[in-house]
């Protein structure tokens, strides 16, 4: 299996192992390959690779990033030539393959797990946080709002799932060149048998975690509401609500800085109720979804996506400007997705 790809380069690093942008040789598509070393592992840093393969081979939604394929790697007991490499595809869930592992239970050449390796989609406009630390301006609220209605859509699909991702922050939201948003790293996240079910964590990134798992160390699907509104008043302000010192206190505390008022009223309101300190008065991503101004930015955005695949389709992408009078946006769309993906898209995954 890593034999039908070349690799091209390293695009992230992490504490158990490395991403790499790799190539298909029969199709020459390009995929993002995610290694991590099984050896060593605590039960807690084990539990969070498994969640992270479990999950992304569970979910399948345009929104969040996809993994084609897993597979593990085999160290060899034996120094025979022949035993010292073994691939196996791996099924759902990731805990029950490992159990099976061929030689797990015997005394067989491969009886040890050594790698992990994730073919995960590409989203070739880098993270987030990447997109944010090179703005130097504001960006238009055409844009934010399509971007935060589709991170809605990919959570809103996973709390389906009976999933909380627990560390949505900037790095772990990923954009393509065409302004598709991808939540990915999953790594974090856990399954809950009821939406409105709190479950111990002090699981997540500080500048991103809820007032409720600071205090009581609790989260819930509302966590992933609070960090989605830190996500989005980041992409607003350029800076996230509340940052050191004394972050713990302002979180349970103080108010965050009022939003830019180039902004409307409808987007800064629908923000600041995600950042409710009171998790039950938070919105649903359910009711987050079917809020008017977010309904708008989804049909907006599935315009714009319609417009895109009929243009291409037709040969269109030579005669812009008949493109882009099929739907009122799209130019400006094309304009920000090109000036944001000049910088290096290279990103952690």
């Amino acid at each position: 299996m890593s034999c039908d790809f070349q690799e091209l380069g390293v695009i992230g690093r992490g504490a158990f192992g490395e991403a790499m942008l790799v190539q298909a040789t029969g199709s020459g598509k390009q995929y993002v390959m995610k290694q991590i070393s099984l050896l060593g592992l605590n039960s807690d840093q084990a539990e969070n690779i498994f969640a992270e393969a479990d999950a992304l081979q569970l979910l399948d939604h345009p929104n969040i990033v996809k993994c084609h394929r897993c597979w593990i790697n085999a160290t060899a007991k034996s120094t025979d030539a022949h035993a010292a490499h073994k691939e196996q595809l791996i099924s759902l869930p990731l805990r029950s393959s490992l159990l099976k592992w061929p030689g797990s239970h015997d005394n067989s050449a491969y009886a040890i797990p050594k790698s992990l390796h994730m073919l995960l989609e590409l989203a070739d406009g880098g993270s987030l946080d990447r997109v944010i630390s090179n703005c130097h301006t504001h960006m238009e609220e055409f844009l934010l709002g399509i971007w935060i209605a589709q991170m809605l859509l990919g959570l809103l699909h996973m709390h389906e799932t009976h999933l909380i991702h627990r560390d949505l922050k900037p790095a772990n939201i990923f954009v393509t060149r065409t302004g598709i948003i991808k939540i990915g790293d999953l790594g974090g996240s856990q399954h809950i048998r009821d939406l409105s079910e709190e479950c111990s964590s002090q699981y997540g990134s500080p500048l991103y975690m809820c007032p409720e798992v600071w205090s009581r160390g609790q989260c819930s699907a509302k966590s992933d509401i609070w960090s989605l509104g830190c996500v989005a008043y980041e992409l607003l302000q350029l800076f996230p609500p509340f940052q050191m010192p004394c972050l713990t206190e302002r979180v349970l505390h103080a108010q965050p800085l009022p939003l830019p008022t180039t902004y409307s009223l409808k987007l800064r309101g629908l923000i600041m109720s995600m950042l409710h300190k009171d998790p039950a008065k938070r919105p649903t991503t359910h009711q987050l979804v079917e809020n008017a101004y977010i309904s708008n930015c989804i049909r907006d955005w599935v315009l714009l996506s319609t417009s895109q695949h009929s243009s291409d389709q037709l040969g269109m992408n030579h005669n812009m400007n008949s493109a882009n009078k099929m739907v009122p946006g799209r130019e400006k769309m094309q304009h920000y997705m090109h000036d944001m993906c000049k910088m290096s898209w290279q990103t952690e995954y």
